[in-house]
């Protein structure tokens, strides 16, 4: 009898902390159309108030003032900055509430820094209630969203204002016509369901990890309850839990405290802390899918793979820095990690859209293809570039850093290139297949130099003839390759990488070999370049020929 009381309380509770998420999103998006994808950081702005206001001597309560007016005035300026502005405009409003989150996820960091910060709950210790013994603050946080819930329906039902939003949400241009304010109504809707994600601070600052697995995984059943009853607002619900995991996450990565987290690689909080999210998100989606669908189920698919990359991502980061989340520089070796992740998980979401087509899936593969492409050009070939940093490559000759770093990423772009070749925009394959490219390339040129330089390979170590002419050959060895290979896959773009690389080789033989090299190596450096200037003359003229016999 005990479990059994105990577990209806801790389900009633997280029932209201998905009650609180729901209002929220039911005042931004179904009162007034807003899909805010800022909703989770007005949650974490009000868990930061609590904690600004303890810091500074005040109580608990006077923090719980705070909080949902700290989520008002945030959400009052994005409204007159922003919101007002792209009304009926739901794209730019999802493009422009994304950045909004960005920056307030960035600002709370610089401010406040990373991981956990300790908030004294109001009320200590537990009361005896129905045969059971159960944490008072979860009572108070149980009472505390009843009474908001209650709050809120009067406010919609009893008064003026109340009267006024369901004009509007009516009819705008009839409740203009009787003189209603619109933009005062709507500025003052979405300000007070910012206020209303504040309040979920309560949650957030004074629950274990279980709570956020918890939450995860009551996203299934408001998308389960759709088998049987298909309400809209049903999906909505799934959303909210979306909402609640994402604001615990902001306020602590860790799950349970970096105090609290095991140092054991996989196996510790975070890998149920985000994977059981994911889990149930993309089982809320493929439900949703089949029910209801609309908004809510893409939401939940965005939802499930944003979670299932974050649960890779950051066991990585757990496994390469000891247990520790949020201290350590990135490396060249842990960025190739979340390279591989990103374009393994752009082709999976490539593979579930031809099966079950998404917008979702379709535009998030390319995104997730778009950003691995972005990390490479910046940190594989500029910021974290051995040549640049000298790091270490590791002293095996072949499975090293230059092998996790670049072949296997140029293996997996490549791979994805032809995957997605009749999936998706031209543009995108070409995109992954020059980024395959130019990661084959940059593995081959700095094998090349680790194989005259050994472990470091810094740039400032200088160059010896014989590294000079290898350079030389070597490129024009991978530019007939690519030109092959070009022709063989009928692909321009590599026919045009060919041409770029041979033209670059040329570039150097004449400028730069000729005033470094000395002797021999000139000679075989000159004499190498001129048969494979004959050698591609004869191959298009092969090409030529056989392209006239077949249109004679």
């Amino acid at each position: 009898m005990d479990f059994v009381i105990t577990t209806l309380l801790n389900a009633l509770t997280l029932i209201s902390i998905l009650m609180l998420v729901g209002l929220g999103l039911a005042i931004s998006f179904g009162l007034m159309n807003v899909t805010n994808l800022a909703h989770g950081e007005f949650v974490t702005v009000g868990a930061f108030a609590v904690y600004f206001v303890q810091s500074m001597g005040g109580s608990f309560w006077l923090g719980l003032v705070a909080a949902p007016i700290a989520g008002a005035v945030i959400g009052c300026i994005l409204e007159f900055a922003i919101i007002r502005h792209l009304y009926s405009r739901p794209v730019s409003t999802v493009l422009a509430t994304w950045g909004v989150s960005l920056i307030l996820q960035q600002g709370l960091e610089l401010i406040f820094g990373l991981g956990a910060k300790p908030v004294t709950p109001p009320i200590e210790g537990t009361l005896d209630l129905f045969f059971t013994v159960y944490p008072a603050y979860r009572l108070i946080l149980i009472g505390i969203a009843m009474l908001t819930l209650l709050g809120v329906i009067l406010l919609i039902s009893r008064t003026s204002f109340g009267l006024d939003i369901r004009t509007v949400i009516q009819n705008r241009e009839m409740a203009e016509g009787v003189g209603i304010n619109t933009r005062r109504t709507y500025a003052i809707a979405f300000t007070f369901g910012a206020a209303i994600a504040g309040l979920l601070l309560m949650h957030m600052a004074f629950d274990s990890g279980w709570t956020t697995i918890l939450l995860g995984a009551a996203a299934i059943v408001p998308a389960l309850a759709t088998r049987w009853r298909v309400y809209p607002v049903l999906g909505w619900i799934s959303v909210g839990a979306v909402i609640a995991v994402l604001g615990r996450v902001a306020f602590d990565p860790t799950i349970v405290g970096a105090g609290f987290l095991s140092t054991t690689p996989v196996f510790n909080w975070l890998l149920p802390g985000y994977g059981v999210p994911a889990l149930a998100f993309g089982f809320a989606a493929w439900q949703l899918a089949r029910t209801t669908n609309g908004r809510p189920r893409l939401a939940m698919e965005a939802a499930a793979a944003l979670f299932a990359l974050l649960t890779l991502a950051i066991l990585v980061r757990h496994a390469m820095h000891g247990g520790v989340i949020d201290t350590g520089a990135m490396t060249l070796a842990e960025q190739s990690i979340y390279t591989l992740i990103a374009i393994g998980a752009g082709a999976i979401l490539v593979a579930i859209d031809m099966r079950s087509p998404s917008s979702v899936l379709r535009y998030g593969s390319m995104a997730i293809g778009v950003i691995s492409v972005g990390f490479i050009v910046i940190r594989h070939f500029v910021v974290l570039n051995p040549l640049f940093t000298d790091e270490s490559t590791g002293r095996i000759p072949v499975f090293n850093l230059l092998f996790l770093a670049y072949l296997l990423p140029a293996v997996a772009a490549g791979g994805l290139a032809l995957y997605a070749r009749d999936k998706r925009p031209k543009w995108y394959a070409q995109m992954l297949a020059v980024v395959a490219a130019a990661l084959a390339f940059a593995y081959a040129t700095l094998s090349v130099r680790r194989l005259f330089k050994g472990e470091f390979i810094g740039l400032w170590s200088g160059l010896g003839q014989l590294e000079t002419y290898t350079y030389s050959a070597l490129w024009l060895v991978i530019g007939v390759a690519l030109l092959s290979a070009g022709v063989w896959l009928k692909s321009q773009v590599l026919r045009i990488a060919s041409a770029a690389l041979i033209a670059i080789a040329v570039l150097k033989v004449f400028i730069f070999d000729m005033s470094e090299l000395e002797g021999v190596l000139r000679a075989l450096s000159f004499i190498g370049l001129g048969a494979v200037l004959i050698g591609i003359g004869l191959f298009y003229q092969r090409l030529l020929t056989r392209a006239a016999k077949e249109n004679g």
